[in-house]
């Protein structure tokens, strides 16, 4: 008799539909990795945005040219701040990533500066607000430190893991 296999199939139950079942559980890890990237987006795009006082005429009136261009001085407590966050943004979508390699790294920064390029264009909207161009080059230098601390400190990780593993 040939000895019974294993399925390497899953199935995991969610309320009220019964079970999802996938073929490998690395799908489920992909899943968790895409909702934590997208949770992350969201946490920040709702902090850049609070409060939410949109007035749409004010795109008539607004010059985003202009607006987007202008590089202002900013207090050091938001050069902390702007560059902490997106580091933190970047760092967190650059470990969601199967893959963690310099593609990987620019689609990162890439989607950041997107972002932030985003959020200022909204800005703009915001009579409370005031863009520039100097935020959008402050973020996407934090998701460049997010992004390279991780590599870093990942790089760090496995050659420390491999010492040990010649130790032993």
């Amino acid at each position: 008799e040939a000895p019974l296999q294993k399925s390497k199939a899953v199935d995991f139950p969610l309320a009220g539909t019964g079970s999802i079942h996938h073929s490998e559980t690395g799908s489920v890890a992909r899943l968790h990795r895409m909702a934590m990237g997208l949770l992350l987006l969201l946490a920040v795009l709702y902090g850049s945005l609070l409060p939410f006082r949109f007035e749409p005429t004010r795109l008539k009136h607004a010059n985003l040219q202009q607006n987007l261009l202008r590089v202002h001085a900013i207090p050091a407590e938001d050069l902390v701040v702007n560059t902490a966050v997106y580091a933190v943004l970047g760092a967190g979508l650059f470990l969601c990533r199967k893959r963690r390699n310099a593609v990987t790294a620019a689609m990162v920064i890439a989607t950041c500066a997107g972002l932030s390029l985003a959020v200022e264009v909204l800005q703009s909207l915001m009579p409370q607000r005031v863009s520039s161009c100097t935020d959008v080059l402050l973020n996407t230098a934090g998701a460049m430190i997010g992004v390279m601390l991780i590599t870093v400190f990942s790089s760090s990780s496995l050659r420390i893991k491999r010492a040990i593993i010649r130790e032993y």
